[in-house]
């Protein structure tokens, strides 16, 4: 029976002004899943390293997505998994897509890729409907197809990925503590001021179109968000600070990572990139805070599998 192994990369989402619509994938951190093929017809969960998670189906995103795809497909064998989790539960920065999505591509190909794009992304967000309370695709996508994806809507599900600059590179700020999506999610309001509304669409609409015409200013301009921003950033440490070293180098812009306790830097060139980490970890080697930081330029590739 056959074995395979698969590599998800981390991801950015709620990016700037697209909160809940865009993501994009970064290289140099991800999950890794291996998938054994078996006679009996059954998802066993057999080894996790990297995280304390549940090994039962119900429970364990990765269980749960690859049960699901199989009894759908109605398939003639099952699975024993083993999960390498690269990237810590409760970053932002996508651990329950990454899982997710490798889960979804690696059964889709023991299945003979069965599943087309557009169904592979709603599998893998029926797993983050299971570990944070809805069923959102702006990292689930980008972890998918690579690059950054827009998520054009829920209700069927659409999307499409974007042109982005050739020398963009993203640095990623992780202060290891854990901050579930679902709480930082209660944070936000039910109802938002017309301002912070027209604002916010304004900001999205220029962010795109400085994509389409690679305009750096229209990009660094349509970054910022009035949704979720003001609400999150009081859980994550020096906030504030963090955001000032960003605009003493004049880079594009940043912001919240997902639903944090990362932030992201968007910049031009990994020389700006560089001299940014080393501010950062500057700053942070100070604190009494244990931290990460990351460097990639946005991954035009997603999900694979690897040797």
């Amino acid at each position: 029976m056959k074995s395979i192994k698969i590599f998800a990369p981390a991801t950015i989402a709620n990016l700037g002004s697209g909160f809940d619509l865009l993501g994009l994938a970064i290289d140099g951190i991800g999950d890794e899943i291996i998938f054994h093929q078996t006679q009996q017809l059954d998802v066993k969960i057999i080894d996790i390293k990297g995280a304390t998670l549940p090994y039962d189906n119900k429970n364990n995103i990765v269980g749960y997505v690859a049960e699901m795809m199989l009894n759908d497909a109605k398939a003639n064998f099952g699975v024993e998994i083993e999960i390498i989790k690269g990237i810590k539960p409760g970053s932002g920065i996508g651990s329950s897509a990454a899982s997710s999505v490798a889960t979804v591509f690696g059964i889709n190909l023991l299945l003979g890729d069965t599943f087309d794009n557009t169904q592979l992304i709603e599998y893998a967000m029926e797993g983050e409907l299971l570990v944070s309370g809805g069923k959102f695709a702006d990292n689930v996508a980008p972890c998918l197809l690579g690059g950054m994806v827009l998520i054009n809507d829920y209700e069927p599900l659409a999307y499409m990925q974007m042109p982005v600059p050739e020398n963009m590179y993203a640095v990623v700020l992780h202060p290891m503590i854990e901050l579930k999506t679902s709480d930082a999610r209660n944070l936000l309001p039910i109802k938002v001021a017309m301002k912070d509304a027209i604002k916010q669409a304004k900001n999205l609409g220029t962010f795109i179109a400085g994509l389409y015409t690679m305009d750096i200013d229209k990009i660094s301009r349509g970054l910022e968000d009035r949704l979720a921003t003001p609400y999150r950033s009081k859980l994550i440490p020096f906030f504030d600070d963090l955001m000032a070293l960003g605009k003493e180098l004049e880079i594009i812009g940043s912001g919240i990572s997902g639903s944090g306790p990362s932030v992201f830097y968007l910049c031009m060139g990994k020389e700006k990139a560089s001299d940014l980490a080393r501010k950062l970890h500057s700053f942070y080697e100070s604190k009494d805070t244990e931290y990460n930081i990351y460097i990639s330029p946005v991954a035009r590739q997603g999900v694979r599998e690897i040797k």
